[in-house]
């Protein structure tokens, strides 16, 4: 699935979108916690935005990689 916000001003549709993704990742994985890399695949190739304010698209990307984070397993 690909998700595109043409005016994704700080990201948070976009944000959702990928934890939605990445649960539905879960689900149909067996519970498995994502690796990384997997994080990163979902997030390349399924989530995609754009704004005519730089910054705005900036603090997106920022978000983005938060939520990425907020399911990397550091232990």
């Amino acid at each position: 699935m690909k998700i595109l916000d043409p005016a994704c001003g700080s990201g948070v549709f976009l944000v959702r979108a990928y934890q939605r993704l990445i649960d539905a990742w879960i689900r149909e994985n067996g519970y498995r916690k994502p690796t990384p890399k997997v994080l990163s695949e979902i997030l390349s190739n399924s989530i995609y935005g754009s704004d005519s304010n730089e910054s705005a698209a900036r603090i997106a990307v920022f978000n983005l990689y938060l939520a990425l984070l907020d399911y990397v397993d550091i232990s």
